[in-house]
C-alpha cells in the first residue's frame, strides 16, 4: 500500500468513524459506513435506520477511496507538490466533496495551483464549506501551510528532477554521438571512451534522483 493511502485509511477513521447503520449527514443527507454518501439507487434499497454489514462497508469505502486517489494524483501534479501528506489531504477533500470540488472553488483551486496559499486559505475560511465542517477545512489548511514550505522547490527545479535531466540528456548524447561517429573519422578512435563517460553520467543522474529521493522523504517532503 502507498504511504499516502495509509495516511489516508487512519485519518478517514478518525475524522468520518464507522457506522454501520444509515443515518442522515450533516446537510441531511443518508449516509452509511465510513462517511459513504449513498446513491440514487443505494437509496431505494437502504432506508435511515437500516443496518449494513461490514462487508458493504468496506466495499464502499474501497470504491469511494479509490475514485478520490484518482482525481488527488492528477491534482498534485497539476499543483506541483506530490508528496505523500499532500496526496493524503487532496482524498480527504475529494472524499468529502467529490471530484468537481475543484469547479466549485472557481478562485481557490487556481490560487493553490498558483502557490497562492494564503489567498487560498483565505477564500477556505470565508467558505460555506468551512461553515459546514471546519475541522475538516482546517485539516487542508494545514496541508496547504506545509506545502508553503514546498513551494520555493517547484518540480522542474528539484534535485529528483535535476537527477533525471542529467540521466536523461546523456542517453540521448550517446546515441547521437553513435549515430555521427561514422561521418566524423578522428571521434571513431574514441567512441567508446566517450560512450563510457556517457554510462558514468547516466548513473550519476539515477543517483541523484534516488538520493533525492531518499532524503526528502527523510524530511517529510515525499
Amino acid at each position: 500500500m502507498f504511504e499516502y493511502l495509509k495516511i489516508w485509511n487512519k485519518h478517514a477513521r478518525l475524522r468520518e468513524g464507522v457506522r454501520h447503520v444509515v443515518y442522515l449527514d450533516s446537510l441531511g443527507k443518508p449516509t452509511a459506513g465510513i462517511g459513504h454518501l449513498l446513491t440514487a439507487h443505494e437509496r431505494k434499497v437502504f432506508k435511515v435506520g437500516d443496518p449494513v454489514s461490514d462487508t458493504q462497508v468496506q466495499a464502499w469505502f474501497i470504491a469511494d477511496t479509490h475514485e478520490a486517489e484518482q482525481a488527488s494524483l492528477k491534482q498534485a501534479a497539476e499543483i506541483g507538490v506530490e508528496t505523500d501528506w499532500f496526496i493524503a489531504a487532496l482524498i480527504s477533500v475529494n472524499f468529502q466533496l467529490g471530484a468537481n470540488w475543484i469547479k466549485k472553488f472557481k478562485t481557490t483551486y487556481p490560487a493553490i495551483v498558483n502557490h497562492e496559499y494564503d489567498r487560498a486559505i483565505g477564500n477556505l475560511r470565508r467558505s460555506l464549506w468551512y461553515k459546514q465542517t471546519p475541522v475538516r477545512v482546517e485539516d487542508f489548511i494545514r496541508a496547504l501551510e506545509r506545502a508553503r514550505d514546498f513551494k520555493g522547490r517547484p518540480l522542474k527545479k528539484t534535485r529528483t528532477m535535476t537527477g533525471g535531466a542529467v540521466a536523461s540528456a546523456s542517453v540521448v548524447a550517446s546515441e547521437v554521438v553513435s549515430e555521427v561517429t561514422e561521418y566524423i573519422e578522428p571521434v571513431k578512435d574514441y567512441i567508446e571512451v566517450i560512450q563510457m563517460v556517457f554510462v558514468v553520467l547516466t548513473l550519476v543522474g539515477v543517483g541523484l534522483m534516488i538520493h533525492a529521493r531518499m532524503d526528502d522523504r527523510k524530511k517529510g517532503l515525499r
